[in-house]
């Protein structure tokens, strides 16, 4: 299990609501930490994240004793900031109008970890198409090689070690198989996210707990606030933005001030 994967079952492994627990117990869960290399390499991953304001450890309790407790740091998303079904298709629209391809905001900050950085942001540039996006040409919007990038999508159906797919609802779609190459390994066209099963005017965000929320970590964060706020001010300026996108625009624009008003209280970007 390579450390990209590592640290996103860290983090799937720990509670939404802050929760303080056992590292010890969460290192037993994963599998990946077995033995004293184990535990060092535990230690440098959790140094990993705590470096990145994502967790907090060497915390002690009454239920959890002796500076072996570990919980994210994380503000969460209260569902009522949520972007409902309209509000993400309004927003797809206008990204697709006037800023076409990936968000130029980081979810994170560069992690020096290479694959994490790209999964992080396929992940998030998937998650915000409703439709299924094409792998050609995804290499160059996400600023990688094609080798890179069919690493990365190959975890999506990597089960044995915890892929990508099995934290984020990602799947993939893939060519028809050739009848007259009989050896030849089938190639993925396109990647996708299951959403949820929600009506177009329900409230309910068609994502919710998957994509990078299904790792536990990274609702927008303070620049990708800020990029949407942005993205939202220039669609509704301009006269180009449909009729019906405006109102969904309008109530996404407040949720997104709220959520950034939460991420400067707690201190997080």
């Amino acid at each position: 299990m390579n450390q990209s994967i590592r640290l996103m079952a860290i983090l799937q492994a720990l509670p939404a609501v802050g929760r303080v627990v056992d590292a010890g117990e969460v290192r037993a869960t994963i599998g990946a930490y077995e033995g004293d290399a184990g535990r060092r390499m535990f230690r440098r991953d959790l140094r990993w994240l705590r470096d990145r304001g994502l967790v907090e450890s060497d915390l002690s309790t009454p239920e959890v004793p002796n500076r072996k407790g570990l919980r994210r740091r994380f503000v969460g998303k209260p569902t009522d900031l949520e972007l409902s079904y309209l509000e993400h298709a309004a927003l797809e629209r206008a990204r697709d109008r006037i800023r076409p391809g990936p968000a130029a905001a980081a979810v994170l900050e560069p992690s020096g970890v290479r694959e994490l950085d790209l999964v992080v942001r396929l992940v998030r540039y998937v998650e915000e198409h409703e439709q299924d996006v094409p792998i050609a040409g995804l290499a160059e919007a996400l600023g990688a090689t094609d080798a890179e990038l069919l690493a990365v999508v190959a975890r999506v159906d990597d089960d044995l070690e915890g892929g990508v797919g099995r934290f984020t609802y990602l799947r993939l779609d893939y060519a028809d198989d050739d009848p007259d190459d009989i050896t030849a390994e089938p190639q993925p066209i396109s990647i996708g996210l299951l959403r949820a099963q929600i009506s177009s005017g329900g409230t309910r965000s068609p994502v919710r707990d998957r994509g990078l929320a299904a790792l536990g970590f990274f609702p927008y964060s303070l620049t990708e606030t800020d990029e949407r706020l942005s993205l939202i001010a220039e669609a509704r300026a301009g006269s180009e933005v449909r009729a019906g996108d405006r109102q969904p625009l309008e109530s996404a624009a407040i949720k997104l001030r709220q959520r950034r008003a939460n991420l400067l209280t707690a201190g997080l970007s």
